[in-house]
């Protein structure tokens, strides 16, 4: 028969998400800190409780903190398409801390990770735009960077 899995931590992970976005953050923070203190806290769910801890980071622009609770939570991921969206943020993040090497590097894990077109082009963007403000490149070599992305076929609309 199906086993019956307990849904109350998934309740609690998702009144905690609505809590961010209602802007109550003190509850918020109470249920999530909740589920990762608790011993018997379900572990598949742990890398999106993680998850929802950076983003009640980021929805209250303090990005330095939400750095290591999206770490944590990328290390504990097993699909890869949501490990390379995780990576994506963190590597925006970096770039919100002014680390552009760290940006840098998280985008081309990303890009080793061979995301779908949109994630990997915008990758490439951001590597680009990253480069020229890191001084490591010019103008330039942004645009011809993006240049020879737009010719690749598989760039082509």
């Amino acid at each position: 028969g199906l086993k019956h899995r307990p849904a109350q931590q998934e309740a609690q992970l998702w009144l905690a998400r609505t809590l961010i976005e209602r802007d109550n953050y003190d509850a918020a923070l109470r249920f999530l800190n909740g589920l990762i203190q608790n011993p018997k806290v379900q572990t598949d769910l742990l890398p999106d409780i993680w998850e929802a801890m950076a983003y009640y980071h980021i929805y209250r622009e303090d990005y330095g903190e939400a750095l290591e609770p999206l770490q944590q939570s990328m290390l504990l991921t097993k699909n890869k398409q949501t490990k390379a969206r995780r990576g994506f943020v963190l590597a925006q993040l970096f770039e919100k801390v002014n680390d552009g090497t760290r940006a840098y590097a998280a985008y081309e894990a990303v890009l080793k990770s061979n995301p779908d077109f949109t994630m990997a082009f915008n990758c490439r963007l951001n590597m680009a735009l990253n480069a020229w403000r890191a001084g490591s490149g010019t103008a330039q070599q942004a645009f011809a960077n993006l240049e020879k992305m737009a010719k690749e076929d598989k760039n082509t609309l």
